[in-house]
C-alpha cells in the first residue's frame, strides 16, 4: 500500500481492494488492516467511497489521485478520510478534500492531513495549483485551508450546497510558504 507519512499520521492510499473493504464495513476493514476502526470515523459516508470505487474500477492506476485513510500512528486508529477529487486537469489543477472524526478534532490533525495532501500534490511536477471548496462561511475547514496557505479566490453557486468558496494555492505560492 502506498502511504504518505506526516509527524503523526500515515495516509494510506486506497486501491480498489481497500475501497471495497471499506464498503464491507468497519469490522472487515479492521480485520484486513489491524487498525482500530471506530464507528464515527467518517461523515462523508458510503456514497463517497462508492464514488471512488466506481472511478477505480474504470482506472485503477489513478488510485493515488483519490482516497487516503489517515491513521493516527500512536493509536493505530483510523480518524477520517481525505485525498483528491480525481486526477489533475490538463492544466495541472487538482482538488483536495478531507475530514477528521469528531473525537480527534481540534488537535491540528486536519491541518496536518491537508498539508500532506498539498505537499504530495506539488511533489508531482505536472501540478500547478491545488484547490479546495468549503461552505461560504468561516468555519474550521476554512481555518485549515488558511493554515495550509490556500487563499479564497471565488464564491460560487453549487447546485446542492448553495454558496461555496473556492480556495487555491499555486506552486509558486507553495514554494514561498
Amino acid at each position: 500500500m502506498m502511504k504518505i507519512e506526516t509527524p503523526r499520521l500515515d495516509l494510506v492510499n486506497c486501491d480498489l481492494a481497500l475501497i471495497e473493504t471499506v464498503l464491507q464495513g468497519n469490522a472487515a476493514l479492521s480485520a484486513l488492516t489491524g487498525w482500530t476502526v471506530p464507528d464515527d470515523w467518517t461523515e462523508f459516508g458510503e456514497p463517497a467511497f462508492q464514488w471512488t470505487q466506481a472511478r477505480l474500477k474504470e482506472a485503477p492506476e489513478e488510485s493515488p489521485w483519490y482516497t487516503y485513510l489517515p491513521i493516527l500512528r500512536a493509536e493505530n486508529r483510523l480518524i477520517g478520510s481525505g485525498g483528491f477529487v480525481g486526477k489533475p486537469t490538463a492544466d495541472g489543477i487538482v482538488e483536495i478534500g478531507y475530514e477528521i472524526a469528531p473525537t480527534h478534532r481540534n488537535r491540528g490533525l486536519a491541518t496536518e492531513l491537508a498539508r500532506a495532501l498539498v505537499a504530495h500534490a506539488f511533489s508531482q511536477p505536472e501540478i500547478t495549483t491545488v484547490t479546495a471548496h468549503t461552505l461560504a462561511e468561516e468555519n474550521p475547514s476554512t481555518r485549515v485551508l488558511l493554515h495550509c496557505g490556500l487563499r479564497k479566490v471565488a464564491e460560487l453557486e453549487h447546485p446542492e450546497d448553495g454558496k461555496i468558496w473556492r480556495w487555491e494555492i499555486t506552486r509558486a505560492h507553495f514554494a514561498h510558504s
